[in-house]
């Protein structure tokens, strides 16, 4: 009797809160928004005009053009007016990467909110997943591979040959201008100085620079050219430019070159009272110690820069007013203020965090 009495209640209280199925309530839908969602939904591409999220523009329209720099971030705006900062059209430069947004233009403001496992390698990540700078980009699908550092790339002699042409205007975070002199001292004293690495590794004589078993090289054709040549076709150059394994753009020459340990390169009196200050042991361990990307005052070319050095969370990256890229509508990149890093290295910390909303978008 008493599970009877039992059912019997929990019957009442069901048909209590059954929810109304007579349709009368049901939301309707006009066509237009069931056309929409489906469309939101539809995954399909044409394979002959796959999606691109980088511009290709006309630079000799100038500042007529609809793309040309002329939007900024309030913060960036209000240096400006305060002569803190030059204007927008003249830190991003008269030929800078357009790109088009996936959700259209968006709106200035706000902090990215990110999670760290551990306070080292986890916030590394804003150096190449969420900022690298890298000479050619891939699409959403993959190909087609577009300049993003780069204006143009250009393969002559069967692709034996790969002209590098860069943007003219493009800043370095303090300002100062990036030129083909930056890739050579890559290529010069990183890749090619043995001083840096004491010996040359097996990566860099056996890596993507060796084809058919000789080196290719690269030379200096003016300020904004660079031309990488190798003994034998290949194709597959493109592509590996856009690894951010391959950093061609994170020498900036006229900030590193002091800090060199080629006591042929490098300032010897800045490098032993920088040795003295930071405490290093050798003139190398204080370039690799320079080159680290919690040095606030090396320069970059991401959207993000570091702003302050801190020992302990929360790490902050705020926006880079020389970033050189901007939307269809000359505003420029990026639309986040800063982005910020908190360390959670307990799982159960970290899901607590997630559910309390301090995290932005992380995956």
């Amino acid at each position: 009797i008493t599970g009877i009495i039992s059912a019997a209640v929990l019957w009442v209280v069901a048909w209590l809160f059954l929810p109304d199925v007579s349709g009368e309530n049901l939301k309707t839908y006009t066509p237009e928004e069931i056309q929409a969602a489906e469309k939101a939904r539809d995954v399909s591409f044409d394979p002959d005009n796959l999606p691109v999220l980088h511009v290709k523009v006309d630079y000799s329209e100038g500042p007529k053009a609809r793309w040309y720099p002329k939007g900024e971030s309030p913060i960036l705006a209000k240096l400006v007016k305060e002569g803190k900062l030059p204007p927008v059209a003249e830190r991003v430069g008269p030929e800078p990467c357009v790109m088009r947004g996936c959700d259209g233009i968006g709106k200035y403001g706000g902090t990215w909110l990110r999670i760290a496992t551990n306070p080292g390698g986890d916030i590394g990540i804003i150096t190449w997943r969420m900022s690298a700078a890298t000479a050619m980009r891939w699409s959403p699908l993959g190909y087609p591979i577009v300049p993003h550092v780069l204006k143009n790339l250009e393969a002559r002699n069967g692709n034996r040959e790969f002209i590098l042409t860069l943007r003219k205007g493009v800043r370095w975070s303090d300002g100062h201008p990036l030129t083909a002199a930056d890739v050579m001292y890559w290529w010069n004293h990183e890749f090619n100085d043995e001083v840096v690495y004491g010996a040359m590794p097996d990566w860099m004589k056996a890596g993507y620079m060796t084809i058919a078993g000789k080196r290719g090289t690269v030379e200096k054709i003016d300020d904004f050219q660079v031309k990488f040549s190798f003994p034998a076709p290949h194709a597959l150059f493109p592509g590996i430019i856009t690894r951010n394994t391959l950093p061609l753009f994170e020498y900036p020459a006229h900030y590193l070159k002091q800090y060199h340990p080629n006591p042929k390169i490098g300032d010897r009196k800045i490098c032993e009272k920088a040795m003295k200050a930071y405490k290093m042991p050798s003139r190398s361990a204080l370039y690799t110690f320079m080159k680290h990307y919690q040095n606030p005052e090396h320069p970059r070319l991401w959207p993000w820069i570091y702003r302050t050095y801190k020992p302990t969370p929360p790490q902050v990256f705020v926006r880079n007013p020389y970033y050189f890229v901007v939307d269809t509508e000359g505003n420029q990149l990026p639309y986040v203020d800063r982005v910020q890093f908190d360390v959670k290295s307990d799982d159960k910390m970290l899901a607590l965090a997630a559910t309390e909303g301090r995290i932005t978008m992380q995956t």
